[in-house]
This record gives structure tokens, C-alpha cells and sequence, in this order.
């Protein structure tokens, strides 16, 4: 009887233990390996709940680049444009932040901070590969803070190198990785990197590290596209970029191809039939990619295989 009553009572003390911070973050958005999460943080002294428009964070977010080191890896030696500065975050990426964070912080609590971990597929090494990027963010004296922990990794590889276990020995499933976490920054100590922020315009380094920054929510910033003008996110430019840009690429390209079918077509109505039905493929195609319901690489072969019907 007494060994039973010791048992009780052992349980019972364990279920009163405090839970690991871990297990108090909250998870505000998830789509496979991407996710957006509030995390406890008593370290900081943030300025929650904060109110900030998506357009704006979208510009800021856009405006945000790193410089490789040259370390001598084997990413500094292929990567040719070594100190260059690269987009941390692609348009995809940009339009998922800026929406879900505009929301996340206006909910925050003064102790609560936003996690992150979102990836894209980007041109790196012998192909296009899906790379993510992982950090936190918070408000504090007017500014937002973006506190990185990886910056363009390859989930996949890292998950394997971590020795986890997996069904495939050289792919680990989505089931598999779907509670695998990257490094989301450490207020107290900069981890290792071979990579810097690069400041711009309104922005600063906290504390001197690479791996943080902090931008004015006090000023403008424009919208710098990560990809090719006319891309996914033309809805977030500035007012100044709006009237700087009068005819968008795409609408360039259906005007160019409305002249050159006014000039070899035959009949009169024969172009306007068919410059009708050109203009409205490409303007459909065009509405199912910023909507994201087809990928890029999908969207091009099929803007060149209208392009070619000429």
C-alpha cells in the first residue's frame, strides 16, 4: 500500500512539472514545412500589440539582403558572386509574411514574439532547390526587429545531418520534417553564419551582429522585387513607385503582340478576333499566377507558348 501511494504521489508530481517553452508556442499559420508561431519571451522589451499595415511590412521585408563571406566553403567558392547582396526573401515569401505578421503582431501580448520559418524554391547551386529561411520578429522603440537564425538552408540536408531518423536514406518525408525546427535566433549570442545583413536606408544592426537588424517604421521604403519586374507583387509598390511605373512589362509584351499581329494578319477582323483572344489568355495567366495557383516555371512556359503561336 505504501509503494502505491509513493507511485501516486510521483505521478502526480509529474504531472504538475511546468511545461518546456517549447510547448508554449503557438502556432498561428502552418503550410507543410512552413509555419509562423507565438513564442514567450521575457528577454526583450518588445512595444505589443503593434499595428502595421501588410503593404508596409512587404516593402520593408523586400528591402532586406545578405552578403555571403568569403570563408573558403565550398558555397563561398561556387557562389562566384560572393559579396553580392541576395533577396533573403522571395515575392512568394514576402506576401505570406507581410499578411500573416501585419495580423500576428497586432495580437501579440507586451511579452510574446513572432517566430518564423518559411521557404521558396531559388536558383542555388546546380538547379532550382527549395530553400528556407527561419528567424524572429518583434516591435521595440518604433522599430521592427529581424532576428535571423538560417538563412537560405536546404531543410532536407539539415534534417539528415541533425541524425534523425528516416524511412529513406536519402530523403526524409513530410510527415518526417514536419516538427523538425530550424534556429530561430538568440537575443543573448549570435550564432555562427557565413552570411551578413546588409543595411540599408533606415535600417541598422543591433549590437553589431550579422544576424540582426532593425528598421524605422517612422519613414517610406519602396517595394525592391526579388524577381523579374512585372512578378507577383505589384500590388505592394509605394505610391511613388505606382506613378513612376506607367506600363508594367507584361502590358508592354500583349502591346508588342498586339502590333505584330496588326501587321501580319490578313483581315482586319481576323486580328481583332484573335488580338481579343491573345490579350485575354495572357491576362488570364497572368491572374492565375499572382494568385499563386500556378507555380513561375509553369507560368513562363506558357507565356512562351502563346508568345510562339505568332
Amino acid at each position: 500500500m505504501k509503494r502505491a501511494s509513493l507511485i501516486n504521489i510521483l505521478c502526480v508530481a509529474t504531472l504538475l512539472l511546468p511545461v518546456t517553452s517549447q510547448a508554449t508556442d503557438k502556432t498561428v499559420w502552418r503550410d507543410g514545412i512552413n509555419y509562423i508561431s507565438v513564442k514567450k519571451s521575457s528577454q526583450l522589451a518588445t512595444e505589443h500589440p503593434y499595428s502595421i499595415k501588410a503593404d508596409q511590412l512587404a516593402r520593408i521585408l523586400s528591402q532586406v539582403k545578405i552578403t555571403q563571406s568569403d570563408s573558403g566553403s565550398l558555397l563561398s567558392l561556387m557562389n562566384k558572386k560572393a559579396q553580392t547582396a541576395t533577396p533573403v526573401f522571395t515575392d512568394r515569401e514576402i506576401h505570406v509574411m507581410a499578411q500573416r505578421l501585419s495580423e500576428t503582431l497586432n495580437q501579440l501580448s507586451p511579452e510574446e514574439i513572432v517566430t518564423f520559418s518559411v521557404s521558396d524554391f531559388r536558383n542555388a547551386y546546380f538547379g532550382d532547390k527549395r530553400l528556407s529561411v527561419s528567424g524572429s520578429v518583434f516591435v521595440s522603440n518604433q522599430r521592427l526587429n529581424l532576428l535571423f537564425g538560417e538563412i537560405h538552408v536546404d531543410m532536407q540536408k539539415k534534417y539528415l545531418r541533425s541524425g534523425a531518423s528516416v524511412s529513406n536514406s536519402r530523403f526524409a518525408s513530410n510527415a518526417e520534417i514536419a516538427n523538425f525546427k530550424l534556429n530561430t535566433g538568440h537575443p543573448e549570442k549570435e550564432g555562427g553564419h557565413d552570411w551578413s545583413l546588409a543595411v540599408f536606408p533606415g535600417a541598422e544592426k543591433v549590437k553589431q551582429r550579422h544576424d540582426w537588424i532593425q528598421i524605422s517604421l517612422n519613414r517610406d521604403y519602396d517595394y525592391v522585387r526579388a524577381e523579374k519586374a512585372g512578378s507577383l507583387e505589384e500590388r505592394y509598390l509605394s505610391e511613388q513607385q505606382k506613378q513612376q511605373e506607367t506600363s508594367p512589362e507584361l502590358e508592354e509584351r500583349i502591346r508588342k503582340l498586339e502590333a505584330a499581329q496588326l501587321s501580319t494578319a490578313p483581315k482586319a477582323e481576323v486580328v481583332e478576333a484573335s488580338d481579343t483572344s491573345m490579350k485575354k489568355r495572357l491576362l488570364q495567366l497572368r491572374s492565375l499566377y499572382e494568385q499563386g495557383a500556378i507555380p513561375e516555371a509553369l507560368y513562363l512556359e506558357k507565356m512562351r507558348a502563346i508568345i510562339n503561336e505568332l
